[in-house]
């Protein structure tokens, strides 16, 4: 018999591939743990930076969402390639950088999300959500808004 009193949970959540590129355990390891507590059906992975993403594309591993903090990398290039190889991959800025020129030249590149490595976990999950629902919104943490209006007299 049926029990229709605790109808089964259809899992009706859409998993995204999520990669962070971190160098610093620490960091890559909190990212990590505050998306996979919140949103466990996510897939993640980690590497050390944008280069190593090469092989996951190479080894066809469909990316969802990329975090990165470009302070970390040497070379700028491999974000424009990587986006160039796979253009649906949404990216986010995660970097304690406030300054709007840093923000301007990669929301240039591409770039729709920006969060601070401090941010608190729901508004990493807030990013990754409206990321997930609309590629193409344009998202800042709280705490960079103060850059905008310097962006927009750019």
């Amino acid at each position: 018999m049926f029990n229709k009193i605790f109808p089964l949970k259809k899992n009706n959540q859409n998993p995204l591939t999520i990669l962070i590129v971190e160098p610093n355990p620490g960091r890559k390891a909190f990212l990590g743990r505050a998306i996979e507590l919140r949103r466990p059906y996510h897939k993640i992975f980690a590497v050390n930076n944008l280069e190593q993403v090469f092989s996951l594309i190479y080894a066809e591993v469909r990316l969802d969402l990329i975090f990165f903090d470009i302070e970390f990398e040497k070379n700028t290039d491999n974000l424009t390639i990587i986006k160039a190889i796979s253009p649906n991959i949404a990216w986010v800025h995660w970097s304690n950088y406030k300054h709007p020129e840093v923000i301007e030249f990669l929301s240039e590149l591409g770039v729709k999300g920006f969060c601070l490595k401090d941010s608190q976990p729901r508004t990493i999950i807030e990013l990754i959500d409206t990321i997930k629902s609309n590629p193409n919104t344009f998202y800042m943490d709280a705490r960079l808004h103060e850059c905008l209006h310097l962006l927009s007299a750019s």
